[in-house]
């Protein structure tokens, strides 16, 4: 059986990375679409 803290930790971090990945990824799409129209 696993420790509840453990998992919540566990998963606290797994959320963190996966929202700055997906941040980093709209930020880089942005950036495409802004040099699109920016001319």
């Amino acid at each position: 059986r696993m420790d509840p803290t453990v998992v919540g930790s566990f998963l606290t971090t797994n959320l963190e990375s996966l929202i700055d990945v997906m941040i980093y990824n709209h930020t880089i799409s942005l950036k495409k679409y802004y040099k699109h129209f920016s001319h």
